[in-house]
């Protein structure tokens, strides 16, 4: 009978460290489950994450993007009117050489007529002189005769 209580005292020690061992078994793939659960939960963390910081640099470029081409399209506007101002001077440059080159012919022709004039008033002084010159010779002349 000891040796039945013995041997029921092994099975019951059996059956209390199988149990134990199965506890623990639960335990650890319960354990398990909840780190799989965790690492799953932080991957998709990390991924929407870096999905969000993809998300910011694509809108950062973006907008760079954006600032460099209005940037660039101010630039060539700016450059544009400049251009058009700078005909629009050189027009005026020519406009003015021209008007002013108008006035000196305007002014030399002026000075041509008043030369002409004295020349003319020269000329006629001197035939006048001339004139003279010749009828008191020829009353000079004629007085000798």
């Amino acid at each position: 009978m000891e040796i039945a209580r013995a041997r029921q005292r092994a099975e019951v020690s059996t059956e209390r460290a199988q149990r134990e061992q199965d506890a623990e078994g639960a335990q650890i793939s319960a354990k398990q489950a909840i780190d799989a659960a965790r690492i799953r939960s932080e991957q998709n963390i990390e991924q929407e994450r870096i999905g969000k910081e993809r998300a910011v640099q694509s809108s950062e470029i973006e907008r760079r993007l954006t600032v460099e081409l209005a940037e660039q399209q101010r630039s060539i506007a700016v450059a544009r009117e400049s251009e058009a101002q700078s005909v629009a001077q050189a027009a005026a440059d020519v406009a003015r050489a021209t008007a002013v080159a108008a006035e000196e012919k305007v002014f030399t022709a002026r000075e041509v007529e008043m030369a002409e004039r004295k020349k003319t008033i020269d000329l006629i002084g001197a035939r006048q002189v001339a004139e003279r010159e010749a009828m008191r010779l020829t009353t000079a002349a004629q007085a000798e005769k």
